[in-house]
């Protein structure tokens, strides 16, 4: 009887072993450009009740890693705001942020994210 449970163990530990992700498939997503973005920020359309017509938001988590008055994390934040327009194939002609602000107390934020960003593409120059 104990060993078959000695047995039914071990075969439990090695079931769990095997079918758990590996450790460098773990670094590697946690070192992706991709997991930070998609963990600490979104890209909000103005068809989810956010922003005009010619609005979008994108909002940010400020961390440790990434503080809000920092400007290498501010840079990145605009990266991560760059990947999503590209992912998106939006505003081919670049963009300018309208305003960047802490989200209020009582604010929807469902996400749970710091910072508030609302921008607007350029439109292509006709001379150009």
């Amino acid at each position: 009887m104990l060993m078959r449970k000695f047995l039914e163990m071990l075969f439990l530990a090695i079931m769990l072993t095997a079918c758990s992700p590996s450790q460098s498939f773990r670094n590697s997503m946690s070192n992706s450009a991709d997991y930070d973005r998609h963990r600490m920020s979104r890209l909000v359309m103005p068809m989810d009740d956010v922003g005009s017509q010619d609005t979008m938001v994108f909002e940010a988590t400020i961390s440790p890693t990434y503080p809000g008055d920092d400007p290498a994390a501010e840079e990145q934040r605009m990266a991560w705001l760059a990947s999503w327009l590209e992912v998106r194939k939006l505003c081919p002609d670049g963009y300018e942020v309208l305003e960047r602000r802490p989200f209020e107390s009582l604010e929807y934020n469902p996400a749970h994210h710091d910072l508030r960003y609302e921008l607007r593409c350029k439109l292509a120059d006709p001379a150009a």
